[in-house]
């Protein structure tokens, strides 16, 4: 209730002083920031493993291109 309250009151007073637009857009990058720090959370390992392989594949990728020079 009280986190409903304090959106409407900050909306009506980013209305009054027209600024909804960059009300709207803090938002939105606060949401999006929110969002990729809980999927870095939920998927931390992954992403570990994930660049690991991506790191082998880069070191691999230089010794073969290094043989063939």
């Amino acid at each position: 209730g009280l986190a409903g309250l304090l959106s409407v009151i900050v909306f009506l007073e980013a209305g009054f002083r027209n600024r909804i637009e960059n009300l709207i857009n803090s938002l939105t990058v606060g949401l999006a920031i929110v969002s990729a720090l809980i999927l870095i959370f939920e998927f931390f390992w992954q992403i570990v493993v994930g660049l690991a392989l991506v790191a082998g594949i880069y070191i691999m990728w230089e010794n073969t291109r290094e043989l063939f020079t």
